[in-house]
């Protein structure tokens, strides 16, 4: 849900910092998620990495695209 708000919300740097940053400070040990940057190489790599992969599709589909319905905010969420 998190990265729903962003991805809406945010603008495309600022949603890109903000997940960037905590995928950073889970990779330098804090306890964000649970063995550090171990779940970057494990099966939950990808899954990571698809929060930054996500959040950039959701922003840019917002800015080509003026969600102003809805309905429009709701594809570009599914998109994301």
């Amino acid at each position: 849900v998190a990265l729903l708000i962003i991805g809406l919300t945010f603008s495309k740097k600022d949603a890109l910092q903000s997940v960037g940053s905590y995928l950073a400070l889970g990779a330098l040990g804090f306890p964000v998620f649970t063995s550090g940057i171990a779940k970057f190489f494990g099966p939950t790599g990808g899954f990571l990495f698809g929060f930054f992969a996500s959040v950039w599709v959701m922003t840019t589909l917002r800015e080509k695209f003026i969600a102003k319905s809805f309905f429009d905010k709701l594809m570009i969420a599914f998109a994301g």
